[in-house]
């Protein structure tokens, strides 16, 4: 049996699966009771996988290249069948591991099965999932339409426009994607403490990662966390990607300091790969957590190994958490660093740039600064354009020149409308017309704020704060 089972396996490396199918399942047939069964059925519906797949591309590469409306529809109705075969190859696979629960509990082979039946859905869910966001954004085109003209004229006509952006948080769950995720649940359930489900409970997080909800991700990448215990041990490269996207959920939930501990403990394991990104994003945490000369410390051994982009972005970042440090010396010096290596046509040139100048501002020479300020608030676009805009009148403010500072921080506080960059502009510009004895501007400009803003917010708090220092004055 075994030397059959051999000899098939070699048919399928060789792209023979017809030839190797019926071995398998002879395999299976003659050695009922045998593991290697377990395994002949497992390859037997993987050889009708690898031809379903065939088909599937042969299919996509015909459509692509179709030169009329009767080729498109061949290739599309070999696309469909191709899907249809790999969705019975999951079925079979997830049917045929649960019908050998009883006979061969312990099998391997059975939670492979599952993992591949999850993997035979996942192929599909991202076809329902592009098919269905495109039925959502042209339903939500049709309703802005349908809005908007009712304040027109009748029968006018609207423009084509693009269509609007949906999230994958609106999608409605899709049929694929909920037997993928059933497909990793069974696995998990049976094979809760092996490296495979481990495995499975990180893919199915990544699923919910997918659809934006972190919070769901967070309880299945803290168990898979927990079964990684000595007695089970798992890959190395595993265990580092539970701690990444655990701590990256964690992240994404505000919940720094939790998440810190998790690349933590990535930098310190010896059998890490990634450790230099665990590095910058246990940094992120810090920087975010108040600790910006820690995270200068963490990322400076990184500075040596980082190859390629991500070395571009450690130089980068470790000047920037310098600069938060106030090590104005050591910050400029690594900007410079930065731009000397990759040049002012590096996307992150105007970053470095503008880092430059807060060094300048922070250390009193205030023309310097204006002018690395100015580039960026001309060439540049988002809201790095704004905040240099707001520091540009910081500048100003600084030097005595309250005109100029007004002028500044309002074109600013248009840049990025309903922004923390334009709410900021909005409360330097109302300091600003104070400094310039304007104390209705300031008050106008504070009224207004508070109007925009929500009532509970810190930019509510702090135009209340300043209205009331105004009255008493």
């Amino acid at each position: 049996h075994l030397l059959r089972f051999h000899h098939a396996l070699a048919l399928r490396g060789l792209s023979r699966g017809i030839e190797a199918r019926p071995l398998f399942g002879r395999v299976y047939s003659e050695g009922r009771g045998l593991p290697v069964s377990v395994a002949s059925v497992r390859q037997a519906v993987l050889c009708s996988l690898d031809q379903a797949h065939a088909k599937q591309i042969t299919g996509t590469a015909a459509f692509s290249s179709a030169r009329n409306p009767n080729e498109r529809q061949a290739a599309t109705r070999a696309i469909h069948e191709a899907r249809n075969e790999i969705h019975r190859a999951g079925e079979e696979l997830q049917n045929r591991a649960a019908q050998l629960r009883s006979a061969f509990p312990d099998a391997i082979m059975r939670a492979r099965m599952f993992y591949d039946a999850a993997w035979c859905f996942r192929d599909l869910m991202e076809a329902e999932v592009q098919e269905s966001w495109e039925q959502l954004r042209q339903q939500v085109a049709r309703q802005e339409a349908e809005e908007l003209l009712r304040f027109l004229p009748p029968r006018t006509r609207l423009p084509a426009w693009p269509l609007p952006q949906v999230s994958r948080q609106d999608l409605p769950l899709q049929p694929s994607e909920r037997r993928a995720q059933a497909a990793y649940q069974s696995l998990i359930d049976e094979f809760p403490i092996e490296a495979i489900g481990v495995a499975a409970r990180l893919e199915l997080a990544e699923l919910q990662v997918l659809r934006a909800d972190p919070a769901a991700a967070v309880p299945l990448l803290q168990a898979a966390r927990e079964a990684l215990t000595p007695t089970h041990p798992v890959p190395a490269r595993l265990r580092e990607q539970v701690h990444m996207r655990l701590g990256g959920c964690l992240m994404g939930l505000g919940q720094y300091d939790s998440a810190f501990r998790q690349y933590h403990t990535v930098v310190h394991d010896p059998e890490s790969y990634d450790t230099v990104l665990a590095r910058m994003y246990a940094s992120e945490c810090l920087i975010h957590m108040g600790k910006p000369a820690e995270a200068a410390e963490l990322l400076a051994p990184a500075r040596t190994v980082a190859r390629g982009v991500l070395a571009e972005a450690v130089l980068l970042r470790h000047a920037q958490a310098q600069l938060q440090a106030f090590q104005w010396r050591e910050a400029d010096l690594g900007f410079e660093q930065f731009l000397a290596q990759c040049g002012n046509e590096h996307p992150f040139a105007w970053a470095a740039r503008y880092g430059r100048a807060c060094v300048d501002q922070n250390q009193q020479r205030f023309a310097e600064a204006r002018a690395g300020y100015r580039p960026i608030v001309e060439h540049a676009v988002g809201p790095l354009a704004a905040q240099a805009q707001i520091r540009l009148g910081q500048c100003w403010l600084a030097e005595g020149k309250a005109a100029e500072a007004i002028a500044e921080l309002l074109v600013a506080a248009t840049r990025q409308p309903d922004s923390a960059e334009a709410h900021v502009a909005v409360l330097e510009a109302a300091r600003a017309c104070l400094t310039a004895e304007k104390p209705q501007q300031a008050e106008l400009l504070l009224t207004r704020l508070l109007a925009d803003v929500p009532v509970a917010s810190d930019w509510a708090r702090a135009a209340r704060e300043r209205l009331d220092l105004l009255v008493r004055e």
